[in-house]
């Protein structure tokens, strides 16, 4: 789920908060603050991917190796060189 980002004018800038209410950041234009929001969204989508991604490595040489999830995520993160 995309998470919620909110554009507001404070005085002659655009401010970003997340849906935490923390400030994102300031913008001179409500442009460039639409602009970071999508790129808020399209990080959000990767770091997601990812996430599967390893979840699912994971998972594969827990059950080729028939080891435990914590031996197995030791030689994900080994091999990535990370």
């Amino acid at each position: 789920m995309l998470a919620k980002y909110e554009i507001s004018r404070e005085g002659s800038k655009f401010v970003v908060t997340d849906p935490f209410g923390m400030k994102v950041g300031e913008f001179k234009t409500q442009r460039i603050a639409k602009t970071e929001v999508r790129q808020i969204a399209k990080d959000a989508a990767m770091l997601e991917t990812a996430r599967i991604s390893i979840a699912h490595a994971v998972r594969k040489v827990m059950k080729k190796h028939r080891v435990s999830r914590s031996i197995a995520a030791f030689w994900i993160r080994e091999a990535s060189g990370l």
